[in-house]
Order: C-alpha cells, then structure tokens, then sequence
C-alpha cells in the first residue's frame, strides 16, 4: 500500500478503525512533510521482523522479513514521488545484494511500458519485472513487483480498477508456505453461576489444625480451595472468534449483492455496470455506517447509568485499549523462555557491572554504626480485625497463582478470615515464609505503546504475589514502619514509599534549594541520575546487616526477613490467553510488596554516610547528586561515584536543567592526564559553546540530535579509554603504543581509531544510529556493545583464549636461553606448570633460572576499565602459593602481566620488564619484544571484532 498519508502521530485510531479484524498494518509515515507513506496488511499470525530504516532523499519506502515456516522472504514496499530536478532514483538498487527470497513492490514512477525495459532491468540486475499491463488511468505501468530472476515467488498477476484511486490495483499470489493458523482460545469459569452459600459449606469442612506445620497449612488451604472452585466452576475452554454486534443480514445480503455487480463489471468492461456497481459499494457502505450509529446509540441509552457499559463501549470505539505485542516467536514457549532470560541476564549484568569486592563490602560494613533504639525482636500476634483491615487496604484482587479470583474469595471472604489469620500469625512468629508463598508471576509490558515492541529492552515485568503473600507482608510492613517511626529512624530527605510524602515534596525543597542558591548568587548545577532496577538490584545481605545494625531488628523478625528474601522466583506469563508454564521458574530479587521499604532502608543509610547535609534529596528511582568540583577557581575535573553502596546509576541517563560546561582551557592546561586527552579528543567545531569565565549561562544554543549523539559518545568513550590509559598505562611504554598504531595496516589502523572513538559498528551502535532494530549478540540476549565484543562475551571464551595464547606463546618462545633453565607454560608445545605449583594453581608462565629463581607469569588480556579488577585478584589467588614455592627457591618473583585488548599495557607490567632486564636483554630488544606484544593484542582484538556474530573456528596462534 503506497501512499498512505498518515502522519508521524495520530494515527492510531485511523489505523485501528480501517484495519480488518486478525490482521495488523505495518507503516513508515513521511517525515516532517504531508502525503507518502507506505504500509503493509498482513495476518497477525504471520511472523514479522521490521527492519531498521535508512534515509533516502529520492524514496520512501518499509522493509520487513516474513518467516513462513522454513523460508524467509524480504517484502520491500517502495512510492516515489513523481521525479523532478531533485528528485533521481539514485538508489534504486540498494537491496539487491541481499540473501533469501526478495520481493519488491510499489509505485516507482517512472515509465516501464514496454517489454524492452523488463528485459533491461533483468539483464542488468537479474531482476524479473512481474507487472505487463498498465497501473494508472493514463495508461502508464507505474507499478511494479520485481523479484530475482531465479526466485519462483510470484504467480496469477491481475491488475482491476478498485475505484478508490488514479492508481490501479494489482493482485498476485506468492508462492510461500502458510503458516499455521493461531486461535486465541481463553480458559474461564461461570463465576456468575457460583451459589456462594455452598461454596461457604463446603469450605467449612476445611481442617486447620494448629498442630499443622506451616506449609502443610497452606497446602490445605490451597487445595481445599482449589477443588471447590472446580466443583462450583469448572475450567472450560473456548476459541475465541471475532463478532461485530451491528452486523445484520440485511447487510450480508446488500454485500453478495454487490459482489455479484462487481463480477459482471470486471467481465463486461462495460460503463454502465461500473456505474452500478459504485453505487451499490456506496449503498453498503451507508447501511454499515448506519447500523453502527444504530446499535451503539441503543447501547449508551440504555447504559445511562452504568459508567463500566459507557467507559467500555467508549473505549471500544476509541480504540483505547492497544492490542498487545511481543516479539517474534515460534512459540508462546519460545517467548516466555526469551523473556525469562532477558529479565534474569539484566539483573545478573548489573550485578556483574557493580563489581562490588568483598573489600569495598567490609568498608561499608565498617561504616554502619549500631541503632541506640528499643530491639524489634518478636512480632506481635494480629487479630481477625486487623487482618480484616489489611485486606481492605492490599484490594481484593488475585492472580493466576491464587487458588480462586478475587470475585469468590470476596464471597466467602468471612468463612476464610480465621484461617488467614491463623496462617499469617504462625508465619510471624515461627520467623518463617514458606516458599510457596516466595512464588511471582511476571508479565511482560511495553513502557510505551509507541516504543518498537520487537526490542526486549522496551518492555518491563509486572509482578504479581499470591494474595495471603500481600496479606502477610503488609502486615510486617505495618509493624515495622511503626518501629521506625516510634524509634526515629525514619529519614526526613526520603519522599518515596512514605505516608504524607510524594513527589510533590521532593520537587519543592529542589525548588527551593534552586531558588536560595541563585539569589545568594552561587552557581547552580542540578544532575538527575536515573537508578536502572533499583528494587531488583538491593544487596539482600547489606539491607539484613543494616536491619540489624542500624535499625534494631534482630530475633524472629530478623529471622522471617532472611527467610523470607531467600529463594524468590517467578515464573513468566505472556497473557490471560495462554495458561501458566511452569517450568521457566527464574531466581531473581524480584519486585515484592517489602521491595519498597528495603528500597526505604537502604536509601536512609546512604543519606546518613554518602550525601552532604542539606545538599541532596533520594526519591523514587531518582538521585539527585550536587557535583563535587575543587575549589581551585577552574573547573578541572568532576567526580562522578557511578557503583558506591551498590547502586547502579546509569551515566547516559543525565539531564541537566542549567549546565556549566568545562572550560576549554581549563581541560588543556590541567594537571589530570585525563583531562588533556579529553582536550585533545574535542574540537571547536561543536554546537557547544564554551564559556571562558566560571559563571552560569544557558551554552547550549540549538542540539541536534546527530550531534548531541556524537559529541556525548565522543566524551563517554573517549574519556573512559584514556582515563584508563593515563591511570593504568605503565610509563615506559606510552611512547611505544603510538609508534605502533602508526606503523599498522590502514584498516587495522582505522580499527584503533574507531575503537577509542566507540564507533565501531557493533549492534548497539548500529541500532543507537537507526540502522539496525535490535542491539542483542547473535549468540546471547545481552547488548552486544564494544566491551562485549572484545572481552565481555561469554559464547567467545574461545576465542578470548586464542588471543591469550598467542601472546603467551610469543613471550615463552622469545625468552633468552643463557640465563633460563626450564620455561613451563600452560601450552600444548610446554610442560605444564602444574608440575611444580600443584593442580590447585594453574599459571600461564613458570620460568626456571639457572641461579634457582622462579618467577610466575600471570597473562591477562582484557578490556581497559577492567584491568585494575584482574590485577587484584591475580594477586590475591597467587599469594598463598608464592609463600609456598619461597621455601624451595633462592627467590620467587610474581608477575601480573596485565595487557588491554587494544595492546596497553597496565602499570603492573613493570615487573615483567624488570625480568627482561634481569635477564640482560638491552633496551632495543626489550623495545622489540613490548611492540610485538601490542601488535599481536591489536590485530588478535582486530581479527575477533571481525568475526563477531560468526561461527568460531580456532585458527593458529597468532604469529609475527
């Protein structure tokens, strides 16, 4: 479908109002301007992949990818506007060198009205121009459907008026397996039909006894529910088929009718039967349009007091409620599966990203100071009456875990009132949670209906409890919010999660603070830092330690906590249609009702250790955080604490309000290398204008979104590689690099460039430029970004091990004779260092001098942010071993010979340099040894970044 002309926004309704029922419309829309547009109307059980678009001055045009079964087919749709001066088909043929199965349909405009010109573009190109007739009221072939010349996909082309346009139609059927047809099918119950003074008998009988461990107490309950509710209602299945409520048989009549005129016009040719026919399409169109205005005027003046009959049909004719959508999938399985990983794999990366030692975790630990308050140690028992008022404030609502919905439990809700009672008191004061009460069902929702719903990282998960969890949680929450506020623990900058507070506050005391600081004439700098998963990401072990410590939990309380933070899960739900898969249960710290109060805790001991008084504010998933700049009269550095209490705060995620952007000259002339490379790393040529004085002004004039994108990646990633360069980089070798880099091979050469600049077209590049729709790695479901190409990957442990050994395999190969007496290295061509420092350690390099000196080589090839992390540890793993192996040398040297993946080498390499001159080699050999060192790093980094998402196979250690 060519020119669409729907808008940039807007169109929902349009398209929901014209679109059939079972079929969804896919649309790229004209940018900035009216007119265009192309679309396609495809079956919803068809699975399609959009792909990312690119710009092109001279056409609009969709392409998506139809998996049907065991083929995948490109469907490109192409308008171009009538041809002017500027306006050429200068890139007609960008397609053509794509693999599988290819069709390209639209309206080019331009002439192809004889057979010679099918036949240049078949010669030409291998193309195959399906269309023979003419496409427009002129006579004209304007439209085409092109194909490869050998793909045998398109058959029976019929061209008819559909006296709707200038343009006519053209039909065809391709030749493409049919994917198997999806019913949507529901399971429900006749709740309507339930007698709830039977269903209050018949629970009655349920056997409660205090004698019952927990967990066979709510086994019982569960149960006993549960077959009761069978008994009254049986589960019952049904497909679901789509009805029009207005819909008539006068109209179905009118319709054949129409049909009929419309046969013997297409057979006739003939003027009058084409006339007759447009005005029985017109009639049907008028009596459909009449029978809607009918039916829903009789349904809103029934319904005149019924607000849920009014919002609903309202609704319903507004086409308010989106339709639902998910990536593709073979399966619902499939899908869950995918979700289930993508939610588990995202807080398992932040964790990994947090990097938290279990040195920095002590400091912490070292800094909380025990609460002089009254111990929280036992519960107290609550009564039907409170628990009564607990349900009142969680709301009667259930999920797919509850053994009956909210609608029965609220029927027999006083029969069940003892027993939840019994069962919530038993839970408290035996300081456990049993585990099937830990259970959640998530489900996944898009953020926004205008965000891409093929990308995992655009949807959320909702969690959803068992409704007895809710009830026992609040019911802790409720005594443990009373112990704070009765001890004064509470903290007075938190807004969030706290009775009288909300945003409103938080965003007032900013105001004001604002407002104090400009008119005492300070300079003021507001950055918002966006927390990613702050409730998933709370250390469960720092929040219990801090319970215990600084808030004065201890005994049972603290004892139904642990039990109750321990072995969470979820089991993921794609929606209502489908019934629960029990088997992707995934372990995660989930969202749960306590999440908000843990969030609470952990929030109140960073403000009381971390944050200046009267400075910041914490509230909701926002910290706002006053930058830290010395008082030296220029602003030469800012420090930026991304990971401190284990938070994760997401850098990209700053918005500024008023900006005071660093000096130029400031950046040049400072002390910090860092700085100077960012310097150098920046130009004037920018839209951002630097102020030469220290006062606060608006410096940023007009933002394009192109260039706020370059220049932002420039200064992230450049400053994040030369950050590590300057602190890490050993001194010695800084000059070497350079001489390197210049002498490498042009490609290789602009490898290194594109490297520091982060503009290497790794996926979550290509997608943040338009160009690609999905940021995963081929061979895993994380962003596939720099880091993760080069070192981060967990499917490319093979070849990480490659570019390791290479290295390894150079150094124990050009290692001089005279002074060794036997090199061991873990390489096939080596005897195994093993034999000397035991199967418990497993170094890369032992070398044996002559003079009984032993030195341990540690190799370590990774990403430059994370070679200080290695360092540590190498160190920590060797320590007990080197005192071990001292007793049977004259000396044992460490060396942690750490290198990043673009051949930096960290200043721990001192000692591996220390042993070359040990060994009496000059400086131009050690010189020689260091460049094939950083040679060998690059163009190994260079070879894996080039056969990212492509199968391995382990070639030959590199040699040069």
């Amino acid at each position: 479908m060519t020119e669409t002309w729907l808008r940039e926004d807007d169109n929902e309704f349009s398209i929901a109002e014209i679109c059939p029922t079972g079929y969804h419309f896919y649309h790229v829309t004209r940018k900035n301007a009216r007119g265009g547009g192309v679309g396609l109307l495809l079956k919803k059980y068809i699975k399609v992949k959009k792909q990312s678009q690119r710009k092109f001055s001279s056409f609009e045009y969709i392409d998506v990818t139809l998996n049907c079964r065991n083929t995948c087919t490109r469907m490109i749709v192409i308008y171009r506007p009538p041809p002017s001066k500027t306006n050429k088909l200068s890139s007609s043929i960008f397609l053509i060198i794509l693999p599988g199965n290819i069709l390209m349909a639209g309206d080019f405009n331009f002439y192809i009205d004889n057979i010679g010109d099918s036949a240049t573009i078949k010669e030409s190109f291998n193309l195959q121009q399906h269309v023979n007739g003419p496409t427009h009221k002129k006579g004209h072939t304007l439209d085409l459907i092109i194909t490869r010349n050998e793909d045998k996909l398109v058959t029976g082309i019929r061209i008819h008026d559909p006296v709707i346009s200038d343009h006519l139609a053209i039909h065809c059927t391709l030749q493409l397996e049919k994917p198997p047809l999806e019913q949507a099918e529901i399971y429900y119950r006749k709740l309507n039909n339930v007698n709830m003074d039977s269903f209050n008998e018949d629970i009655k009988v349920l056997d409660l006894n205090d004698d019952y461990d927990l967990s066979v107490l709510i086994d019982k309950y569960e149960n006993t529910l549960k077959e009761t509710l069978q008994q009254h209602a049986p589960q019952k299945r049904r497909i679901i088929t789509p009805l029009s409520p207005w819909y008539n048989e006068e109209i179905g009549q009118e319709k054949r009718n129409r049909r009929k005129l419309e046969r013997r016009w297409r057979a006739s040719g003939l003027c009058i039967d084409r006339q007759l026919y447009v005005k029985q399409c017109e009639r049907v169109n008028a009596m459909i349009k009449n029978a809607k205005t009918t039916y829903y005027s009789s349904v809103i003046s029934s319904n005149a007091h019924n607000q849920k009959v009014l919002f609903s049909t309202v609704d319903k004719l507004l086409h308010r409620k989106p339709e639902k959508r998910y990536p593709t999938a073979s399966s619902t399985t499939e899908l869950v599966n995918k979700f289930a990983d993508f939610f588990s794999n995202k807080i398992a990366i932040i964790w990994k990203e947090l990097a938290i030692d279990s040195s920095h975790c002590n400091q912490r630990n070292q800094e909380e100071q025990y609460a002089q308050c009254v111990k929280f140690i036992n519960f107290q028992e609550v009564t039907e009456h409170e628990i009564e008022n607990v349900i009142d404030k969680v709301g009667k609502k259930s999920c797919e875990l509850d053994p009956v919905p909210a609608k029965i439990f609220q029927g027999c809700q006083k029969t069940l009132l003892p027993i939840i009672t019994k069962i919530s008191n038993k839970s408290l004061q035996s300081g456990c949670m049993p585990e099937k009460l830990k259970e959640a069902v998530l489900k996944p929702k898009l953020k926004k209906d205008s965000l891409e719903y093929e990308e995992y990282t655009n949807f959320r998960p909702i969690s959803n409890l068992k409704f007895l969890s809710k009830v026992i949680e609040k019911v802790a929450a409720g005594q443990l919010l009373e112990h704070l506020a009765n001890n004064n623990l509470e903290e007075p900058f938190q807004s969030a999660y706290k009775r009288f507070h909300s945003a409103e506050t938080t965003l007032l005391k900013v105001q004001n603070d604002i407002l104090v600081a400009i008119d005492n004439r300070k300079c003021v700098v507001l950055l918002l830092l966006d927390m990613s998963a702050a409730f998933d990401t709370v250390d469960h072990e720092l929040l219990l330690q801090r319970m215990f410590k600084r808030f004065g939990i201890d005994g049972q309380v603290l004892k139904w906590f642990q039990s109750y933070l321990q072995n969470r899960t979820q089991s993921v739900v794609i929606d209502d249609l489908n019934p629960l898969h029990p088997k992707n249960k995934i372990l995660l710290y989930n969202r749960y009702v306590l999440s908000k109060l843990s969030w609470h805790l952990t929030i109140t001991s960073i403000s009381k250790t971390w944050i200046s008084k009267n400075l910041d504010s914490l509230f909701t998933q926002y910290v706002r955080k006053w930058l830290e700049v010395p008082i030296s009269g220029t602003l030469s550095n800012i420090y930026l604490t991304s990971n401190k209490f284990g938070l994760n705060i997401i850098p990209p995620s700053t918005k500024f309000l008023q900006c005071q952007v660093t000096i130029r000259n400031a950046l040049k002339s400072s002390s910090n290398e860092s700085i100077i490379h960012l310097w150098k790393s920046t130009t004037n040529h920018t839209n951002i204008q630097y102020d030469q004085y220290s006062s606060t002004k608006e410096v940023i004039k007009s933002f394009r979104d192109d260039q706020v994108d370059k220049l932002t990646n420039q200064l992230t990633y450049q400053g994040s590689f030369f950050t590590s360069v300057s602190r890490f980089s050993l001194t010695q070798v800084n000059t070497i690099w350079p001489a390197c880099q210049s002498k490498l091979p042009k490609n290789i050469f602009n490898f290194t460039i594109r490297y520091i600049n982060n503009s290497l077209p790794t996926r979550r590049n290509l997608q943040r430029w338009g160009l690609y729709s999905s940021s995963e790695c081929s061979f895993c479901i994380n962003p596939e970004s720099l880091l993760h190409v080069v070192a981060g990957c967990s499917s490319y442990l093979d070849r990480f091990t490659w570019r390791h050994d290479s290295i390894l395999n150079f150094i124990a190969n050009n290692l001089p004779s005279e002074h060794i007496q036997t090199i061991y290295a873990d390489l096939s061509s080596f005897s195994n260092p093993s034999t000397i420092t035991g199967d418990d350690y497993r170094s890369d390099l032992l070398i044996l001098t002559k003079d009984n000196c032993l030195y341990i080589l540690e190799l370590t090839v990774g990403y430059e942010t994370n070679l200080r992390n290695n360092v540590n540890r190498k160190y920590s793993k060797y320590k007990d071993m080197i005192m071990e192996q001292k007793k049977n040398y004259h000396a044992v040297n460490f060396i942690n010979l750490s290198i990043s993946a673009l051949g930096v080498f960290d200043k721990e390499s001192s000692g591996f340099i220390d042993m070359l001159e040990h060994f009496n080699l000059d400086k131009a050999h050690v010189r020689y040894v260091i460049k094939k060192i950083i040679n060998i790093a690059i163009r190994s980094t260079y070879y894996i970044f080039c056969c990212r998402n492509k199968n391995w196979v382990n070639p030959d250690l590199m040699k040069l």
